[in-house]
């Protein structure tokens, strides 16, 4: 995988309020994402690992039917 930085790139807007940009391997994605409160994913899956950190804030994830929340990677912002 090259060495990329995350202002190179491209983010799109792929459902109302959330906008992404991903970075993709043979075998895992890393998405870079800025989310506006309550906007909302349709439910998704795909065959590689994903890896999400957030920055700021919270995000519930459904993982299987199990909803989780997570909070901030950095919990002292």
């Amino acid at each position: 995988m090259p060495y990329l930085k995350l202002k190179d790139i491209e983010s799109k807007e792929i459902v109302k309020g959330y906008r992404a940009g991903f970075f993709h391997s043979g075998n895992m994605t890393i998405a870079y994402r800025e989310v506006e409160a309550g906007a909302e994913l349709p439910m998704h899956s795909h065959p590689h690992e994903q890896v999400s950190t957030i920055v700021e804030g919270n995000f519930k994830f459904n993982f299987d039917g199990n909803i989780k929340i997570i909070d901030t990677f950095y919990p002292e912002r």
